[in-house]
């Protein structure tokens, strides 16, 4: 009986951990800019002013295949879209299935990682980029 009740108890609270766990956003106008499908690439950049180097690949081949040859399979979704922020606003605690790539054009935005035990705040002025591991954070 105390093992069930402990079970039940554990059950609850996890539960309710995954409710609150993806808030919902207050505030937030998102105007989608673009959006695109790309295979499996490989570009650098050896410009003196500008060095560059990124990858994406499928997981089904190795990345000196990507040397020779790009898969044609669709490997990932880059969405861009404007997000207007009230304020007052918050985007809720939520994760991305990938890393986003925030520039902030107007004013500034705060940021609190989930990860962080401190819970320090990362401040993002007007002007500046911030790269999201999407691994969970509130904002602005």
């Amino acid at each position: 009986m105390k093992r069930t009740l402990g079970l039940l108890c554990a059950l609850v609270f996890a539960g309710y951990m995954m409710m609150t766990w993806a808030s919902t956003p207050v505030g937030v106008t998102p105007t989608l800019v673009g959006r695109g499908t790309f295979t499996a690439f490989r570009v650098k950049s050896d410009n003196s002013a500008f060095k560059f180097k990124a990858s994406l690949a499928s997981g089904k081949e190795n990345s000196d295949d990507l040397k020779s040859k790009a898969s044609l399979e669709p490997v990932a979704d880059f969405v861009v879209r404007t997000n207007d922020y009230a304020p007052g606003a918050s985007t809720g605690w939520h994760t991305h299935p990938g890393p986003v790539f925030i520039t902030v054009t107007q004013g500034e935005i705060t940021f609190y990682e989930v990860d962080d035990p401190s819970c320090t705040p990362k401040v993002v002025r007007e002007g500046q980029g911030y790269v999201d591991s999407g691994h969970g954070h509130i904002g602005p």
